[in-house]
């Protein structure tokens, strides 16, 4: 088994390896070139806001806010990560505690394969249009590996869409799978990914799309349908 994932979905990736045909790959310049000088991260381009006022909001308009959702979102993955930084943790929160040893499991068994798992590595992303520099929060080999909190599995399935693009641009390497670890309050789930070409297409139009926004700065507007975990619904009159 790939070291730090369970062997079910290593077991599924090898059950479906070769299931798709993928045309866009992150060393094809014709395909993935910038069209725009704004520069977005990968989380820019898979925030939640359906029109990206978010982005607009924080990177054009200077607007700085966060709430509990985001505070919550982030000490879970600090504790799902703690172990693979080697940080001793002693949570009183069931789910932080929860979350925290399920990593110490994971980096656990990540040892006993003796293949390292990177944590937070960094990736070039300007060659496919994206900031300099863009950390997953793991690769296991070349399998891009996030961590979410709550429902946010559809965006996460285009970031780590965007990490194997840039992946494929930095190596050379064809990267057709990756994972993401959606936590809740009563379990874990790890959610196989395939990076096929439709996600690969999505996620670039999403990128030129909020590279132009930054680019021309024009306000998108708020969204009909705001995220009720928003920090920014207040600002937008939600």
């Amino acid at each position: 088994m790939i070291p730090a994932l369970p062997r079910a979905v290593w077991d599924e990736l090898r059950a479906t390896a070769g299931d798709f045909i993928v045309n866009t790959r992150g060393w094809d310049w014709a395909l993935v070139q910038p069209r725009h000088r704004a520069r977005p991260s990968v989380s820019d381009v898979t925030s939640p806001c359906p029109t990206k006022r978010d982005v607009y909001l924080r990177k054009v308009a200077g607007v700085r806010a966060e709430n509990r959702a985001m505070s919550r979102g982030k000490e879970v993955h600090e504790a799902f990560m703690a172990p693979f930084k080697g940080e001793e943790r002693d949570y009183e929160d069931p789910l932080l505690r929860r979350v925290y040893e399920e990593g110490k499991l994971r980096k656990a068994e990540a040892e006993a394969e003796g293949i390292p798992v990177s944590v937070e590595p960094e990736i070039p992303g300007s060659p496919i249009g994206l900031s300099s520099v863009l950390r997953p929060d793991f690769l296991v080999g070349f399998i891009p590996v996030e961590v979410v909190y709550g429902n946010g599995l559809e965006r996460k399935k285009l970031a780590v869409t965007g990490y194997a693009l840039a992946l494929e641009s930095w190596t050379g390497h064809p990267v057709d799978a990756a994972v993401v670890i959606s936590v809740t309050e009563k379990r874990t789930y790890w959610n196989l990914v395939r990076i096929h070409e439709g996600l690969r297409k999505k996620f670039l139009e999403m990128r030129d799309e909020v590279a132009n926004m930054l680019a021309e700065g024009d306000d998108p507007g708020p969204a009909d349908e705001c995220p009720s975990t928003c920090p920014f619904r207040e600002v937008c009159g939600r």
